[in-house]
């Protein structure tokens, strides 16, 4: 596994107005006046962003290995019948406090869509490791999340949602 650079940290998806850049491909995107971009006046008005190789002292190659790293899962559940508001309700928004843990280990983006016709979840989810993701179990709030949400879905002994990993069968990204 490549390991980080002594000192880099992956910019974050724009959670804080202060750190409100993103990885995309090896480049510091701007998304605020905090991060600004280098170069001449005329390269700023061309929307010229710093690469992240330059900010961090890296190579182009090595910032898109580390982005490669990225993890990204797809699951399905689902709900018992007549719990679909319920299920809605309780997830606009999740608690704060559970938003952070998921952010703090490492998830990046995580999505939740319900089929109303059977009632079935697709959850897809990109993160950085696996160890991290699977730390989050182990999390109190995510205990009580499980537990809160376990009248609505079936649900495994220890409150964990029954749930089926799926495989990817097709993926396409744009490139720089």
């Amino acid at each position: 596994m490549l390991a980080r650079p002594e000192g880099f940290e992956p910019p974050t998806y724009g959670f804080e107005a202060r750190r409100s850049i993103h990885l995309s491909y090896g480049r510091a995107v701007r998304r605020s006046h905090h991060i600004r971009p280098y170069g001449s006046p005329a390269t700023a008005e061309r929307g010229t962003e710093r690469p992240l190789a330059c900010r961090f002292g890296l190579t182009r190659a090595t910032c898109r290995a580390y982005v490669a790293l990225r993890m990204r899962h797809a699951f399905r559940m689902s709900i018992h019948r007549g719990q679909r508001e319920e299920y809605t309700r309780r997830h606009q928004p999740i608690w704060p406090e559970l938003e952070q843990t998921l952010l703090a280990n490492g998830v990046r983006t995580y999505s939740i869509f319900l089929d109303p016709e059977t009632d079935d979840l697709f959850g897809y989810v990109e993160f950085d490791s696996e160890e991290r993701w699977a730390a989050v179990a182990d999390t109190d709030v995510c205990q009580r999340w499980w537990a809160y949400m376990r009248e609505l879905m079936p649900a495994e002994a220890d409150n964990r949602p029954v749930s089926r990993p799926l495989t990817e069968v097709f993926h396409i990204e744009q490139q720089d």
